[in-house]
């Protein structure tokens, strides 16, 4: 056993870490997903309602805020933040970034193979009450989220 103080790490650096193996978790399931030709669409949909419930805190809070939270989920795997916006009943976020053009090859995918991806929020907004859809514009994509009497 060694007499040498334990390692400390930075934010800085867990932070850099996690995001990685984030992604990688992620590029490896749809990786796997695409080599055995099983359906991305209905595993995201699966994650989506497992994850819809833990959103129950946040049911009634303004959208701009719900739209937040699901912006910062993106951001805390790597992406960079362009935007948020929104009122009462429309609000939307713009992410670019993710995952690299370099951490996609490695996988062997395509950002139309991780397009399934953003749907993720599908069952959250459902169980929500809102609305939902998502954009790709290059390596940009735009989240929205609606409340409405209807919705």
């Amino acid at each position: 056993m060694s007499d040498e103080p334990a390692a400390e790490f930075t934010p800085e650096q867990i932070t850099e870490h996690a995001q990685g193996n984030l992604t990688a978790f992620i590029l490896t399931t749809f990786a796997y997903l695409k080599d055995r030709g099983l359906s991305t669409e209905e595993f995201v949909r699966y994650v989506g309602q497992r994850f819809a419930p833990s959103w129950d805190e946040v049911k009634d809070h303004p959208l701009p805020e719900i739209t937040r939270i699901a912006a910062l989920n993106i951001v805390s795997s790597g992406a960079r933040l362009r935007s948020i916006s929104g009122d009462d009943t429309h609000a939307e976020a713009v992410v670019s970034g993710w995952p690299s053009e370099e951490s996609r090859s490695a996988f062997g995918l395509t950002m139309e193979d991780l397009d399934p991806f953003w749907n993720i929020y599908q069952p959250v907004a459902d169980y929500l009450r809102l609305k939902y859809s998502w954009e790709r514009q290059d390596d940009a994509i735009t989240l929205r989220f609606t409340r409405s009497s209807e919705a």
